[in-house]
């Protein structure tokens, strides 16, 4: 059985779905995700080990315009940019320390290594704050449709 409705102000209704529609328009979905996102990057970035060298330093978070649809998806990613010099890595054949992707440092460092155990950094952070991003996204989200944002 079909349910009807009557609107006493169908202008204000227009009006209303005007207002949700660039509300909620690409900029706030960017700014939601970034949020979340951050959370994740604060999190990692107290739970990095520093003891293998600056991999905190290059921690970042990037927009990745090739996994995103414009209005629909924005998506972002938190990464390690550039190369440190480690410390426990050992030395190369003229004695000095070696200078590594921290990505590729981050990755061993997260998973092991050979000869080398797993120091998880990076998935407990992820575990510990989901909700925390969610929340972050969705407090962006919420201003914009309120007005605020």
């Amino acid at each position: 059985m079909a349910k009807t409705f009557s609107v006493d102000n169908p202008d204000a209704l227009a009006q209303a779905v005007a207002g949700l529609e660039s509300a909620l328009a690409e900029p706030t979905l960017r700014r939601a995700a970034a949020a979340g996102a951050t959370v994740f990057k604060n999190e990692v970035f107290r739970y990095v080990p520093r003891d293998t060298g600056d991999l905190a330093k290059g921690l970042t978070v990037v927009y990745l315009p090739e996994d995103s649809s414009t209005g629909h998806l924005a998506t972002y990613e938190v990464l390690f940019v550039g190369d440190t010099t480690t410390k426990n890595a050992g030395s190369n054949k003229r004695g000095t320390k070696r200078n590594v992707s921290r990505k590729a440092l981050a990755g061993w460092l997260e998973n092991g290594a050979s000869g080398r155990a797993a120091r998880p950094f990076v998935r407990p952070s992820f575990e510990a704050r989901k909700e925390d991003a969610a929340e972050a996204a969705n407090k962006v989200i919420n201003e914009a449709l309120q007005g605020k944002g």
